[in-house]
C-alpha cells in the first residue's frame, strides 16, 4: 500500500505544483547598484504574467520562460546588446504574496557595458544583481 501511495505521489505530485508565467507578479521595480547611469540604476519590468514582458531599459525582441524553478526573461535590439534577468520562482511567489518584500535576481547582459562598471570581459559581459519590489 506505501508502493502505491509513494507511486502516486511520484505520478502526479509534480503536476500539482506546477507554476504558469500567469501566475508571476505583474510588475517589478527593481534596481542595480552596479549601474553607472542614474537611468538605468532604476528599472521597471512589466507584464511579467505574459510570455513577452518589458523593460524600461532598452526594448526589442524579448522572451519569458520559466525553466525548472527559475523565471528567465531576455531582451534583445538585436543591433546593441542583449540583457536577461533570472529569478528564482519561490522568491517571485513569495513576493506577490506578501510574504517577502524585496527579492534578489541575477541581471545579466552583453554589450552594455556603457551602463556599468567592470565588465568582465572585452566584450562587455557581465553579471550584477539586482533587488526587486512590487510595483
Amino acid at each position: 500500500m506505501k508502493l502505491l501511495a509513494l507511486l502516486f505521489m511520484l505520478t502526479f505530485a509534480p503536476s500539482a505544483f506546477a507554476v504558469d508565467i500567469a501566475d508571476m507578479p505583474a510588475e517589478l521595480s527593481c534596481v542595480a547598484p552596479a549601474a553607472t547611469m542614474p537611468d538605468v540604476r532604476t528599472l521597471e519590468l512589466t507584464k511579467l504574467d505574459t510570455e513577452t514582458p518589458e523593460s524600461t531599459l532598452r526594448m526589442g525582441f524579448q522572451e519569458g520562460a520559466i525553466r525548472g524553478d527559475v523565471y528567465d526573461f531576455s531582451f534583445s535590439d538585436e543591433c546593441e546588446g542583449w540583457y536577461s534577468f533570472k529569478f528564482d520562482v519561490a522568491d517571485l511567489l513569495a513576493l506577490k504574496s506578501g510574504a517577502v518584500e524585496t527579492i534578489q535576481g541575477e541581471f545579466e547582459y552583453d554589450d552594455l557595458g556603457e551602463f556599468f562598471e567592470n565588465p568582465t570581459d572585452e566584450n562587455q559581459h557581465d553579471l550584477t544583481v539586482v533587488t526587486c519590489r512590487l510595483k
